[in-house]
């Protein structure tokens, strides 16, 4: 090995000897271009055994027009792209500020200075022991009295950086097992940024990036993978995303967490020029978070949120399994917020806490007017701590629970292997259950509880027979017939708060957790926000989904307008076609006597009278250009009646329709 790489000295004319033209063209093909460079000497070298190696060895001394620390810096990472090699700094030595400015001595990175014995016996070590090496030394251009450098080498002021190498390697540089190790270039780092801004996790970002390098090179694939350089592996990915969501949204924990959250509620309240996100640390010492967004504060405007709010929880969003309650109203949009709620825990005191919060934000005016009354009635799961909550926050609210969650509970009781009943009674005993909660008549449902009390079936399973009595106990929260008189418009389950949390995992989170709070925070005011504008938007103009048009199109039937009499200014008594029987329709309060219509959810009578009269209705889709302009406040949008006209109008469409 060439001594002067460990006791060369700058002091003295340098040794040039140059060097041929070939020489010179292998070196440029070798050193990074868009440089200024000088050859003083190179020599080729051959070593026993190493013959069959896929690169040529050498030596070399070379000078660069570099002038400061972070060029050189610059220049070195550029040489591990040019030549193949990766450089690891082996040695700094101290600026003293009197001739040098910067010296460093790098190793190959498959000399690795091992930590145990036996690291080199694993399958995946990288170390050979390589002799490779390289001095970097960077000299000053002035005195200290700021004049041209009195020092005789030929090569300052012009070429103030030196470089010495020993380019001779003990392994092949340009194998799979060797690129597998090389780092990890700026444009590969560039694409995972872009991908994990939009949403990516660090899975399915090397998924989109091997995609699209397969797509790009296609049979070369092969050799792109095998680069570390092109195409990352996974655990770099992750280190790099947890990096960047660091940088962006502070510790995943901890008092910084909590900073970095209190300026982003913060930003956002200035954003809005309103209070509409509010933190606090409840009583149990965890974050508390409310949300009620400008979109959420135009839905507490429609009727809907007064009668009826639906509430449901989901954890499993972010890396601290924080735990969201969502709130939301039903509408012809299908379900739109109401707020949500952030903890870190599901406990009563906590979740009363948390709807206080959210409370404060809201106006006089919210739930449709009825605003610290809250709605006339909240549908949730069974879940004690959060029905206790409600209670506490709005005691006036009715609690319905969801008929499939409560039959779904039945059904697991009976196929509990500790309450031991038999599996060929468990279809009757469930029965017992569904009947009473589809009974049209209070009676009824007190009528088959007496039944169920004296079937032997039921004094056979003592434990069955414990359960039912509690059950029963709270029949004014499940059995239909009890809610005859409440405005749950047909809506009995809780599938519009479900789809909703199905949206937040699918189509905000991408199905991945967020790094931490602040950032699930970002992503319930941006995303959240986004689509549900969106979803309104396409609902005003028409862009109706399949289970739209099948609940909410108000579809033509077969009464007909002789068959409706209106009795008031918004009364209509509606003949029926089939049974012969006559339904009273109240489109102010948009119920209706039939079965179907007498808590409030649409019917055909309502659609016969929507579509002979042309009154609004919330519950039917949007026909005319006052009703999706109204529906269109929610959002953003300011657009004129015109441009919601029909292409038709509502007589001609009349008129051609009859041709």
């Amino acid at each position: 090995m060439d001594p002067s790489l460990t006791n060369g000295s700058l002091s003295g004319e340098c040794a040039c000897l140059g060097c041929g033209e070939d020489q010179a063209v292998h070196l440029k093909n070798w050193l990074p271009p868009g440089y200024k460079y000088h050859f003083c000497t190179y020599r080729l070298c051959t070593t026993e055994g190493n013959s069959h190696l896929d690169h040529t060895s050498f030596e070399a001394s070379l000078r660069i027009a570099l002038t400061e620390i972070c060029e050189v810096k610059e220049w070195v990472g550029k040489l591990s792209e040019s030549s193949g090699v990766s450089w690891r700094v082996a040695v700094t030595k101290p600026n003293k500020g009197q001739r040098v400015l910067y010296k460093a001595h790098y190793r190959c990175q498959h000399n690795v200075y091992v930590r145990s014995d036996t690291a080199n016996q694993r399958r995946l070590s990288k170390n050979t022991c390589c002799e490779a090496k390289m001095v970097c030394t960077l000299v000053k251009t002035t005195d200290k009295r700021g004049g041209t450098s009195r020092s005789i080498d030929p090569h300052i002021p012009t070429y103030p950086t030196s470089v010495r190498l020993y380019n001779v390697h003990n392994h092949n540089i340009f194998v799979a097992e060797a690129l597998r190790h090389k780092d990890v270039g700026v444009k590969a780092i560039e694409t995972l940024t872009q991908l994990f801004e939009v949403g990516h996790s660090p899975t399915s970002a090397l998924a989109v990036l091997k995609s699209d390098l397969l797509a790009e090179h296609g049979n070369k694939y092969v050799y792109v993978s095998a680069n570390r350089a092109i195409c990352p592996d996974l655990q770099f990915c992750y280190r790099l995303y947890q990096k960047l969501k660091k940088q962006e949204f502070g510790e995943q924990s901890g008092e910084a967490m909590l900073a970095a959250l209190e300026r982003q509620v913060e930003s956002y309240n200035a954003a809005c020029n309103d209070t509409c996100a509010k933190l606090k640390i409840s009583s149990a010492g965890t974050p508390l978070v409310a949300i009620c967004s400008p979109l959420m504060k135009q839905t507490h405007t429609l009727s809907n949120s007064g009668e009826m709010c639906f509430m449901d929880s989901s954890g499993n969003m972010d890396r601290e399994n924080c735990r969201v309650f969502l709130l939301l109203t039903h509408t012809c949009a299908g379900g739109l917020p109401l707020g949500i709620v952030i903890t870190q825990s599901e406990d009563e005191k906590t979740i009363s806490e948390g709807l206080e919060l959210l409370k404060s934000l809201l106006k006089n005016d919210a739930f449709g007017g009825r605003g610290e009354a809250g709605p006339r009635v909240f549908l949730t799961d069974d879940s004690k701590a959060e029905k206790g909550a409600i209670a506490q926050v709005f005691p006036e609210a009715a609690q319905l629970l969801c008929i499939f969650h409560l039959l779904q509970a039945v059904w697991r009781w009976l196929w509990n292997k500790e309450h031991e009943v038999e599996m060929k009674d468990r279809q009757t005993m469930f029965s017992i259950v569904k009947d009473m909660l589809y009974a049209r008549e209070m009676s009824t449902v007190e009528l088959l509880y007496q039944q169920a009390l004296d079937n032997p079936l039921t004094t056979r399973y003592r434990k069955f027979l414990t359960y039912l009595q509690n059950l029963y106990s709270r029949r004014e929260s499940w059995a239909l017939s009890y809610r005859r008189d409440l405005p749950t418009r047909g809506n009995q389950t809780n599938n519009y708060v479900e789809a909703a949390m199905r949206v937040l995992k699918d189509k905000i989170l991408h199905r991945t957790k967020a790094f931490n709070l602040p950032q699930l925070f970002n992503l319930f005011i941006t995303r959240l926000e986004m689509y549900y504008e969106a979803r309104v938007t396409d609902v005003a103009l028409g862009h109706w989904e399949a289970f739209h048009r099948s609940r909410f199109l108000a579809t033509q039937s077969n009464i007909k307008a002789s068959d409706i009499s209106q009795v008031g200014e918004k009364k209509f008594q509606v003949r029926s076609s089939t049974l012969g029987h006559t339904y009273t329709v109240d489109m102010e309060l948009e119920l209706c006597t039939c079965p179907v219509g007498h808590s409030g959810a649409p019917c055909k009578h309502q659609a016969a009278v929507v579509q002979n009269y042309n009154i609004t209705s919330i519950n039917f889709l949007l026909t005319t250009a006052e009703m999706r302009a109204e529906l269109l406040k929610i959002t953003k949008a300011s657009v004129s009646l015109d441009f919601l006209n029909p292409l038709r109008q509502y007589a001609n469409a009349k008129h051609i329709s009859s041709r």
